[in-house]
Formats: structure tokens, sequence, C-alpha cells
């Protein structure tokens, strides 16, 4: 199995988040993937249309593949200090995470969440707001903490979703040590989406 690293985002960086309670929270320029229908959320992501409940922290970035071009999503660690709100913005806390490449082995924090390994190689995570798919050495298992129900909040960071440059690797004090895309390119040879595009 990979090693184990820390991750986490810079302390104070505002998030692109916005609390929908309802119609009238959804900026316009988010209306084409955001949705108020029948009292939930509907929401526009990668992985299929989400239904969410009114009062949920929606986070969100651009995005050639959906519908909308917008990737939202329910943030499910709000209140377990992921992020700060101060007057309906939000800002990352300096939450430490601890990430595994992906690869052919599961790391201990994944054992009894609902995983598979399809035919093509890759895993897929089921979580509670949808599907989370990811390829050896393309991405990390990520362990962002726990849910306020106890289950454990794990997801799969891909190098090709633009967020992946807002992580950095850090000691388990949250020293940062080098950025996600920087770090994983050093040890892997992977680049993250910026790097491609930039070229």
């Amino acid at each position: 199995m990979e090693k184990e690293i820390y991750i986490r985002k810079k302390f104070g960086k505002k998030k692109p988040a916005v609390r929908i309670n309802k119609a009238e929270d959804i900026p316009e320029e988010l209306r084409k993937a955001i949705k108020i229908v029948d009292g939930m959320i509907e929401l526009d992501c990668t992985e299929g249309d989400e239904l969410v409940p009114l009062g949920s922290v929606i986070g969100y970035e651009y995005s050639p593949n959906t519908e909308s071009g917008i990737n939202a999503w329910k943030i499910d660690n709000v209140d377990n200090l992921f992020l700060i709100e101060e007057n309906g913005e939000f800002f990352t806390n300096d939450t430490i995470n601890k990430a595994v490449m992906i690869g052919d082995e599961l790391p201990d924090f994944l054992k009894g969440e609902n995983i598979t390994r399809n035919k093509d190689g890759s895993w897929t995570l089921k979580t509670d707001w949808g599907e989370s798919t990811g390829y050896p050495g393309e991405g990390y298992f990520v362990l962002y903490g726990t849910k306020d129900y106890g289950k454990s909040n794990v997801n799969i960071l891909t190098n090709s979703e633009p967020s992946f440059d807002e992580y950095y690797v850090c000691d388990a004090d949250g020293n940062i040590i080098d950025g996600l895309s920087n770090w994983t390119l050093e040890h892997y040879g992977k680049e993250s989406v910026d790097d491609i595009l930039n070229k």
C-alpha cells in the first residue's frame, strides 16, 4: 500500500460556497447548477444530479464535466470545523486530513466503506451524496474526519479536479511541506489539472 500522508488547505482561504435556505439564496451565476425542487436543493454535479436538504452548505467550482458548466455539491463536514462561516461567507479551517495515493490496496480508513474495484482498474466509493471514482496513481483516498453521526467522512480526490491544487502536504501538526500538486509530481510523476492546462 502507498504511504499515508497528511494534507490540508491553507487556513483562511475563501471557499466558493453558499448556504441555501430558500431560492433567493442562490446566486444568479449558479442558478443553472442549483435549483429548489419539491422542497429540496437539486445540484448539478460531476457524479450526476444530487438532492440535498434546504439549509445545506453548497460548494461549487467551474467544470466542463457538467451540463451547467458548474460542479456543485453538499459540503458535509462544515459543522466539524472544515469551514468557518462569517457573514454568509465561508473560509477554510486548518483541518488536517489523512490521504493515501490510490493504488491496488485500500488504506485502513476505507475498510468497511462501500467501495468497489471496477473492471477498468478504478475504484468507486459510494457516499451519502453519490459516487466518486479514481484510478490508481491519479489521485488520493482521503479521510476528512468523522461526520456528526459517527461515520467516517471519506472521499476520492483526483488530480483532474480544480480543488486538487488547493491542497498542501503537511506534517501531523499542520506545518506545510509542499503543495500537493508539486509533491505528487515529484513523488509519482503525476500532473494536476492546472499543470496540464498551463502547458
